[in-house]
């Protein structure tokens, strides 16, 4: 049984601020005083990766209290499942899993491959902050900066805050220079 349920809500990549405590219990759900049963901790289904210290041993009560879990990828509910040999398993509630702290920008659209000096790129750039887990962060108000490199410059807003999804979307951008390959 569950005597204590994970968080309800957690961020990706971050131990639950509430871990989870498993109890061995006989059938009408008394304690058992039963110490070195393994429990085990998995997600009940999905992708993304369980985290941390993934089997206990239980104490002299029949108590297995995990210390250090966390869900690792994609956001969502996710639960988690606890087994051991010979107990029948149980199934925590849904942990809401959200978005980590951004680490990095993604190119959610990426500028043509090829265009003429001094006009407008189309599409324009967009850029995506996400976390490391690859989950998009919604976060507002992050200066996202672009340049060009080789030599050539560039027309249109250099600087672009991010709106309320994380998202920043370049206006204008137009690469000035000579005939050649630019980044």
């Amino acid at each position: 049984a569950l005597v204590t349920q994970p968080s309800a809500t957690a961020v990706s990549g971050v131990a639950f601020g509430q871990q989870p405590v498993v109890q061995v219990q006989d059938a009408v759900g008394n304690p058992v005083d039963t110490a070195g049963v393994q429990v085990t901790a998995a997600l009940a289904s999905g992708s993304p990766a369980l985290a941390g210290t993934l089997t206990v041993l239980t104490d002299i009560a029949g108590t297995a209290t995990f210390t250090d879990l966390s869900i690792v990828g994609a956001s969502g509910p996710r639960a988690l499942s606890f087994t051991a040999l010979g107990p029948t398993g149980i199934v925590s509630n849904p942990v809401s899993v959200g978005a980590g702290s951004a680490t990095k920008l993604v190119l959610s659209t990426a500028p043509p491959a090829a265009a003429q000096s001094g006009t407008v790129l189309t599409p324009q750039p967009v850029i995506q902050l996400q976390d490391v887990s690859d989950n998009d962060v919604a976060q507002a108000n992050v200066s996202i900066q672009v340049a060009v490199s080789g030599g050539a410059s560039l027309n249109g807003a250099t600087a672009v805050l991010t709106d309320g999804n994380g998202t920043a979307s370049f206006v204008g951008l137009a690469i000035v220079g000579a005939a050649g390959n630019y980044t």
